[in-house]
């Protein structure tokens, strides 16, 4: 009598599921984040530079904030963190470490976590902060003021602090807590100085960061103001035609509808 044999079934063992299962979670893995990876290469082709930011011939700094983008950076640094756990999880290499370093294996995994997470932590409140100032470029919150610099100041330190005025505005930056992507003259140039006229963006919110510095000459710059101040005169003086009916708003051309000041200067 023969003793019937039955097959087994095909059942993976063991060790097949921990040799999969890393596999696995790749796959897992790749169909989250290549969707991800698309939308976000989408938007950065979408993104146009500022017309305000164009350099030119006469452009001195020009910020490369509009071209930063971290959100490829947070991704890869969560792919590590999660190539990390399925090395020490599925393979030998953290009992490797903590017989070479003579520590437990659990307080390696925990430093490693501690410093991924720290990591992890700057790079997306810089991406936030980033985001934010590309928002504001986006919906136009940058202005721009042209003047000659005065009031001039350097105070050094442990650090170096620059502080000047432009046509009434201040602007002040720190060549190491400035951040990176507004101006701070971190190369101790001398074109920040006083009577060197400039035309420059900058972000009010941002504590005036200095987007943009072009160099204009000084008959420009005082053009600029005179047309500022005429168009401030203008909107000053406009209800002025109910008590002076010929009365002229812009000072730059007397005559208005054919009408000159000159022998007009009846009120009613």
């Amino acid at each position: 009598m023969q003793a019937s044999v039955q097959s087994a079934p095909n059942k993976p063992s063991q060790r097949d599921n921990y040799m999969q299962a890393p596999v696995t979670s790749f796959l897992i893995l790749a169909c989250m984040y290549l969707p991800l990876l698309g939308a976000l290469a989408a938007r950065c082709a979408e993104f146009k530079l500022s017309t305000m930011l164009e350099p030119s011939s006469n452009t001195y700094f020009v910020s490369n904030v509009e071209s930063i983008d971290l959100n490829f950076d947070l991704i890869s640094l969560i792919t590590v963190g999660i190539v990390l756990i399925a090395i020490f999880k599925f393979t030998s290499f953290l009992h490797l470490l903590s017989a070479i370093a003579k520590l437990k294996a659990k307080y390696i995994a925990i430093v490693t976590a501690f410093i991924w997470l720290i990591a992890f932590a700057t790079l997306f409140l810089n991406s936030r902060e980033i985001h934010h100032i590309q928002n504001a470029i986006l919906a136009n919150q940058t202005q721009a003021i042209s003047g000659c610099i005065t009031d001039h100041e350097i105070i050094q330190g442990n650090s170096r602090e620059e502080m000047f005025f432009v046509s009434g505005v201040k602007f002040k930056y720190n060549d190491y807590a400035t951040e990176r992507y507004f101006f701070a003259n971190r190369e101790h140039g001398t074109f920040i100085k006083n009577g060197q006229c400039v035309t420059i963006v900058y972000l009010p919110n941002q504590e005036n960061g200095i987007l943009k510095i072009d160099k204009v000459g000084v008959a420009l710059a005082a053009n600029k103001q005179l047309l500022a101040l005429t168009a401030f005169a203008g909107t000053q003086t406009h209800g002025l035609p109910r008590f002076a009916r010929y009365f002229s708003p812009c000072i730059c051309a007397p005559k208005l509808g054919g009408y000159s000041l000159q022998g007009r200067n009846e009120i009613h």
